[in-house]
């Protein structure tokens, strides 16, 4: 009995749903995943809620600050506006929500926000005390270092082009997010290297040696520039610190042992890559060897961003106040998409996504709220020399420095893994500050936005089941059972792409009481998200249908799919390619040969992993179709050297190629 009111004593109970969540997230692919959010909003439900009902309860009497903490800890200064941006934030968040053009797609990160304000609030105040902010990180290096070692045991053993950890589906075939794994390690590795330096005894400094060999090792291996480019800045915030106070031995001691434990790690970890490349040497059409196809992947990422950062701009003016809503880059950005499958969920820079995503007042409003954090606290400690600076705020303060400017140009804070770090971390860092809102305020907020998040990951996991019961359909099984999956599930709130799965699995065999099914359906699913092309793909195949069709709606519902995306899904192309007569073939016949041309050379490179999309199918039946409209046989076609029989026969080529690889990776084609 003792035990268990030990477990929901107020901040062992943080501790263990923070904890719970966070090794979920991590060994389950980072936590991008519907399970992962899942379980990340039940428990930080769980943990808000009660400490909600806690402050209720004792009328906040525990959470009154004591001035001087205040005054030491150097936020006096911002005790008046923390609080006020942050529910600012929270505010214009929800308004882009639901302003949103793509409101089948915005729960997800509804509930990011959400989680991640919540534990703020949790770990920011005063009872949150250090040791178990302490207890927190030394669990989530264990859980790091399990990571990595799953990662280098995955890297030595399977061709996977890059090192991820955990982060990644092992079930799914090249399902890896290395840059993801390479910022969890970033906000934890300074506080590896703190403990590593805290005690002077043979166990201790063993063991913190191995977590951080391993863990840097794994962070080597992900192969993450920017996040590289990180680390030397958090080193030198931490150099600058041992100037500023004029530590010179100490600075020089540490130094050493660094660049000793770092030449470790880093003939470990090439040789571990040299041993990966030789067993599983890069083969492609070109020849090209493993370090000419890292320079074109590089050249191709930088200037790919650089679109991305170009057109949120762009994207910026066209809904200034509240954005586009959460979510929706992958939906508006192809209409500014220059390179063929240069396509994200994201513009690669965290202010830009809230920028293009939540509006001017969001970005201002999380802006400010991040500086009225740091730049305080910067300014107390060089004012005071340091003196009163907390060990592990230092450390918060150098991991958050390093993992925000990988942020700018990159976006990592989807996986609730690192959602649940930047927030702890994030509170720590502000943890001292006056509570601006009054105890009934703050413990309604919590408590509903707490009940918020319980509430829907039970009703979507419940609903979620049905529909995953759906989609893992194959031939042989009873279509009626699939039909009463699809319908059990129509409750969920988490849409995404629910109706279209819905309407890709009546539409093949659709009977006369399906067609008003799909019409219905399709009208649903547009009225949320009028920017994907996907809808405008099904509604001119489903004019196609007998009962139905319209070849010239069908023809323009295509060509809407295209203008909204024209680069990534070359379906469309080839559906569009069956209802255009032959004077409009003729017309845009050069159109469509630089397409294919185009995609040959994606294909060649497996860029974007294209490999595993419809995309390979689709350009072989473009380039088949084309030879059919002008009349070629592939007889015929030999004799005439057409071009589109060589692309049509490169295609074949590669794509064969490149599942070849797919066989070695998993077994199976």
């Amino acid at each position: 009995m003792d035990f268990i009111k030990k477990i929901f004593a107020k901040q062992n109970f943080t501790l263990l749903t923070l904890s719970l969540a966070l090794i979920f997230s991590v060994l389950y692919r980072g936590g991008i995943s519907l399970q992962g959010h899942l379980i990340f909003a039940f428990l930080i439900g769980l943990c808000a809620f009660r400490y909600a009902l806690y402050r209720i309860k004792t009328k906040d009497k525990e959470h009154q600050p004591d001035i001087n903490n205040i005054i030491k800890s150097g936020l006096a200064g911002r005790i008046k506006f923390i609080d006020i941006f942050l529910i600012l934030y929270f505010i214009f968040f929800l308004f882009s929500f639901f302003f949103s053009e793509t409101k089948n797609y915005g729960i997800l990160e509804l509930i990011e926000v959400f989680g991640g304000i919540l534990i703020f609030w949790i770990t920011s105040r005063e009872s949150f005390e250090k040791k178990y902010i302490e207890k927190f990180l030394e669990i989530t290096v264990l859980i790091a270092t399990l990571s990595s070692l799953i990662g280098i045991f995955a890297y030595l053993t399977k061709p996977f082009d890059r090192f991820a950890g955990s982060f990644q589906n092992f079930d799914e075939i090249l399902s890896a997010f290395p840059n993801a794994h390479a910022d969890f390690i970033l906000l934890i590795l300074p506080f590896i290297i703190l403990k590593l330096w805290g005690k002077n005894y043979c166990l201790h400094n063993i063991i913190w040696s191995l977590t951080f060999i391993i863990n840097g090792i794994g962070f080597y291996l992900t192969d993450s520039i920017g996040a590289r480019i990180s680390i030397f800045g958090m080193m030198a915030l931490w150099i600058f610190y041992k100037i500023f106070i004029k530590d010179w031995n100490d600075l020089i001691k540490r130094l050493s042992s660094l660049i000793y434990i770092g030449a470790f790690i880093a003939i470990f970890a090439i040789s571990f890559e040299t041993y990966h490349h030789t067993k599983f040497p890069e083969s492609n059409l070109e020849n090209f060897n493993n370090q000419q196809i890292a320079n074109l992947e590089q050249n191709t990422s930088i200037q790919e961003r650089l679109n991305f950062w170009k057109a949120s701009f762009e994207l910026f003016k066209e809904k200034p106040l509240f954005g586009h809503g959460p979510y929706s880059f992958k939906f508006v950005y192809p209409k500014y998409q220059q390179n063929l499958l240069a396509i994200s969920d994201h513009p690669h820079n965290l202010f830009l996504k809230i920028l293009v995503e939540n509006g001017i007042f969001a970005f201002l409003s999380f802006t400010l709220f991040l500086s009225f954090i740091f730049i305080p606290q910067i300014y107390y400690w060089i004012k005071e020399k340091f003196k009163n600076a907390d060990e592990l705020q230092l450390v918060a303060f150098i991991a958050l420095s390093g993992f925000i400017a990988h942020q700018l140009i990159d976006y990592n804070l989807n996986f609730v893994s690192n959602i649940i770090l930047f927030w702890v971390l994030l509170g720590w860092l502000a943890q001292g500050r006056e509570n601006k809102f009054k105890n009934y305020f703050l413990s309604l907020f919590l408590l509903l936005i707490s009940l918020f998040l319980i509430i829907w990951s039970i009703h979507d996991a419940y609903f979620g089941f049905y529909y995953q019961k759906a989609k893992i359909f194959n031939e042989t099984e009873n279509t009626e059972n699939i039909l009463k999956n699809y319908q059990k599930a129509e409750n969920i709130w988490l849409k995404r792409d629910f109706y279209l799965d819905y309407i890709n699995f009546l539409l093949p065999n659709a009977n006369k009481n399906d067609f008003e099914k799909i019409k219905n359906l399709l009208g649903k699913t547009l009225k949320q998200n009028k920017q994907d092309a996907r809808i405008y793909n099904f509604y001119g195949k489903f004019y196609q249908i007998k009962t139905f069709s319209d070849p010239k709606k069908s023809k323009q519902y295509f060509e809407k799919a295209i203008s909204l995306d024209p680069k990534n899904n070359l379906e469309y192309y080839f559906n569009l390619l069956k209802v255009l007569d032959q004077q409009e073939f003729m017309e845009r016949q050069k159109e469509f040969e630089n397409l294919l041309k185009d995609y040959l050379e994606q294909l060649k490179l497996n860029a974007h992993n294209t490999i595993l999309t419809e995309n390979p199918n689709y350009a072989i039946l473009i380039s088949e179709q084309i030879l059919i409209n002008l009349g070629l046989d592939f007889f015929t076609c030999k004799k005439e050297a057409s071009n589109f029989c060589e692309i049509r026969m490169n295609l074949i080529r590669v794509k064969e190629m490149e599942e070849g690889k797919i066989t070695l990776l998993h077994g199976h084609p």
